[in-house]
Formats: C-alpha cells, structure tokens, sequence
C-alpha cells in the first residue's frame, strides 16, 4: 500500500477497515449477559468448536484489527522519523519504547473500565477512537 499511495494509503486504508468492522461487531456480537446464560447450559468445547463460534470469530477479529495498526505504526514512524527528521536509531527506539510504556501502565486503567461497564460498548468506542485516528495519520504539508 505503501508504494501505490504513499505514507497516508496504508492508514486510511487500515482506519476504515477498523470503521467498517465496527456495525459488523453491533450486530453480530451478543451482549454478555445472553452469552453467560448461553454459557451455563453448554459442555466443555474444544479448541476447534470454539474456533467456529461467531462471537469467539468476532472478537479474535476485533483485538486484530485494533492491534494490527500498531505494526504498521512503528515501522511506518520509524522511517518518517529517520527521513524527515534525522532521528538516531536511540531516539526511535525510546519513542517506541514510551508508546509501550503507555499501554503498560493504561492496560489495567482500561482493564477496571470495561470491568465496570460494557465490554461492547467500550470494545466499539475503541475501535472508533482507533479508526478515526488512523484515518487521520500522515503528512502535513
């Protein structure tokens, strides 16, 4: 994506896969008090059928698509800032380690709110939060 349309396609492109996902994830994904009844009445599953549930799908999905515009955020900042900024390989390296520190420290914050609250209703404004983010990633002239 990089080579047909330069440093902006491949975040555009990411943003609205995260965007479109997000009606998909509305619909097909049951609220979690009708998935813990569910729960009670079934067996133990194996991997596989577990593999073939919709929800299991749509979540695997979900963490996906809001990981995978991570990768292409390191390695994509990384040579913007090489390029257009001179920036040592230490300087990189500490910025992408601050964006991992970041995570580790919010990761439990974020952990006790979806506790408190709906895990699909955070699971959505997340994705929303990402895609539009990533749709607005790339050069300023």
């Amino acid at each position: 994506l990089f080579d047909v349309g330069g440093f902006l396609l491949p975040f555009v492109v990411t943003g609205g896969m995260v965007l479109l996902f997000i009606p998909l994830l509305l619909f097909v994904l049951p609220g979690i008090q009708s998935h813990l009844q569910h729960q009670e009445s079934e067996t133990q599953l194996s991997m596989w059928q577990l593999t073939k549930k919709v929800p299991v799908v749509m979540v695997c999905l979900s963490v996906f698509l809001a990981n995978a515009p991570l990768g292409l955020l390191d390695t994509s900042l990384a040579l913007y800032l090489d390029h257009t900024f001179g920036w040592s390989a230490t300087h990189i390296g500490l910025l992408l380690l601050l964006l991992g520190a970041v995570y580790v420290v919010s990761a439990p914050v974020v952990g006790l709110v979806v506790d408190a609250t709906k895990p699909r209703l955070v699971m959505i404004l997340g994705l929303l939060t990402e895609g539009c983010a990533m749709m607005l990633i790339g050069p300023v002239s």
